[in-house]
C-alpha cells in the first residue's frame, strides 16, 4: 500500500543536501536525465520521459532549491537579535527610573510622561511580547519620539541616542523575522530555507509514494528489482536520520505554518502533505518567560514622593 507520510519532514537541511550525491551514484545515478540547456522542459517532453527520470528530476530540483536558499545569506539567530532589543528596552526603563528619582519636580514629571508614553506595564512588559509585536512596539516608540512634544521631552532627558539604538535594534529584529524590506513580509533566509525544506519533504514523499504504487502493480522481473533498489535507497536515507515512522510528517525547521499545497507528481502520485511546524519556535508565538533579572520590589512610597506611572 502507498501512503504520503514517510518521515521526510524530519530530515534536516544537511541531510537533503547530502542526498544530492546519491542521485549521481548507484541505482539512482544510472537513471538518465535530459540536459538543462533548453531551460524549462515542455509538457510534451516531460510526458514522454520515463517515470524514474521524472522522479530523479523532481528530487534534484527540490534539493537544488534548498541549496540555493541555504546559500542565500548568513543564518540569523533571531533570539540574539531579540536579546539586544530587550537590553535596549531595559536601559530605557532604567534611565527613566533614574530621572524619576530626581529632587527636581519638573524632572519627575518628565519621567512620568516618558514612562507613560514609551514603556509598557512595569516598564519592561514589552520585552515579553512576541517578536512581531516587539517590532511594532519599537517602531511606535521611534515614531512617537519624532513628534512633539515628546521629542522635546526626549531631548530634555538626553535620551535621543538611546532611542536611535532602539530604532536600529528594532529594524535588525524586523529583518531577522522577515519584516525588514518593502512590500510586507519579504522572504528572510530562514523562511526560504523553511519553504525549501517543505519542498524537499513533498518531493521525496511523492516519489516514495509513486515507487510504492508501482511496486504494488509490478510483476516479478528485472524492472521490479530495479524499483526495489531505488526504494531501498530512500528507506536507507530515512533510517540514517532516524526518520522512519507511520505518523504524519513533522517539520525539521521552525517557522510559521504557511505551507502551500503541494502539486501532484508528474507520474500521478498523490501530493505529499506539507509538514507541520513545532509551535514552540514560532516567531508569532509568545516567547517563554525570560530569566533576565527584574528590578527589585519597590519600597513603600514615601509621603510626598513622586509616583512612577
Amino acid at each position: 500500500m502507498s501512503r504520503t507520510g514517510y518521515g521526510y519532514g524530519r530530515i534536516p537541511e544537511e541531510g537533503f543536501l547530502a542526498f544530492r550525491k546519491e542521485l549521481t551514484e548507484g541505482w539512482w545515478g544510472e537513471i538518465p536525465v535530459p540536459d538543462k540547456e533548453a531551460g524549462k522542459h515542455t509538457a510534451t517532453m516531460l510526458l514522454g520521459l520515463p517515470a524514474d527520470t521524472r522522479w530523479k528530476m523532481r528530487l534534484a530540483k527540490a534539493i537544488g532549491l534548498l541549496a540555493a536558499a541555504a546559500a542565500s545569506g548568513p543564518a540569523v539567530k533571531v533570539d540574539v537579535l531579540d536579546q539586544h532589543w530587550d537590553s535596549s528596552q531595559r536601559k530605557l526603563d532604567l534611565e527613566i527610573q533614574l530621572l524619576g528619582e530626581s529632587d527636581d519636580p519638573h524632572a519627575r514629571a518628565l519621567a512620568d510622561r516618558l514612562s507613560t508614553t514609551l514603556l509598557a506595564g512595569d516598564g519592561r512588559a514589552q520585552t515579553q511580547l512576541a517578536y512581531d509585536k516587539e517590532v511594532d512596539f519599537g517602531r511606535r516608540q521611534v515614531e512617537l519620539g519624532r513628534t512633539e512634544p515628546l521629542g522635546q521631552d526626549l531631548r530634555a532627558a538626553g535620551l535621543e541616542k538611546l532611542l536611535r539604538e532602539i530604532e536600529i535594534r528594532t529594524e535588525a529584529l524586523a529583518e531577522g523575522i522577515g519584516r525588514g524590506g518593502e512590500g510586507g513580509r519579504p522572504s528572510a533566509r530562514w523562511l526560504r530555507v523553511r519553504d525549501a525544506l517543505r519542498g524537499c519533504a513533498n518531493a521525496f514523499n511523492a516519489v516514495h509514494d509513486a515507487l510504492d504504487y508501482d511496486l504494488d502493480q509490478a510483476a516479478d522481473g528485472p524492472d521490479r528489482g530495479r524499483l526495489l533498489m531505488l526504494r531501498a535507497a530512500l528507506e536507507q536515507f530515512l533510517e540514517r536520520h532516524d526518520a522512519l515512522k507511520e505518523e504524519p510528517d513533522e517539520v525539521a525547521v521552525a517557522a510559521p505554518p504557511a505551507a502551500a499545497e503541494a502539486p501532484a507528481s508528474a507520474d500521478g502520485a498523490a501530493p505529499a502533505e506539507a509538514p507541520a511546524e513545532p509551535a514552540k519556535k514560532k516567531p508569532a508565538k509568545k516567547k517563554p518567560a525570560k530569566k533576565a533579572a527584574r528590578r527589585p520590589a519597590k519600597k513603600p512610597a514615601r509621603k510626598g514622593a513622586s509616583r512612577r506611572r
